[in-house]
């Protein structure tokens, strides 16, 4: 039985995305460029802040606020669109992630009236 997602209050979360099987989910500069052109996209659309990344040969790093929809509406959309350009690119078919992402929380510092 999978765990509840921890809800952040701010939005703000740690994503960590992983090649199914451990396989490769990066093959080349042109699947990076592909996956940040999606978080970008996000961006633009309103759905998303995106504050860093770090895209490895098999998993990836994202920390990202989330604005309207949940953590995990976000994640979807995101892996959604990149799964469907990168079987076609590759012409294959089936499951590029794992089941679930992992996510974690960011709590940001309060600011008390001085610091403001």
């Amino acid at each position: 039985m999978t765990k509840p997602r921890g809800m952040s209050a701010n939005g703000v979360y740690h994503v960590v995305v992983k090649g199914n099987n451990k396989n490769d989910i990066f093959c080349d500069d042109e699947d990076n460029m592909k996956f940040l052109h999606v978080l970008q996209d996000m961006q633009t659309e309103g759905k998303i802040d995106c504050y860093a990344f770090c895209l490895m040969v098999n998993h990836a790093h994202v920390m990202l606020r989330v604005k309207e929809d949940s953590i995990s509406e976000v994640m979807r959309s995101i892996m959604l669109r990149y799964v469907k350009w990168y079987n076609n690119k590759y012409e294959r078919s089936g499951r590029l992630f794992e089941d679930r992402f992992f996510s974690n929380p960011v709590m940001g510092k309060k600011m008390d009236s001085q610091e403001a």
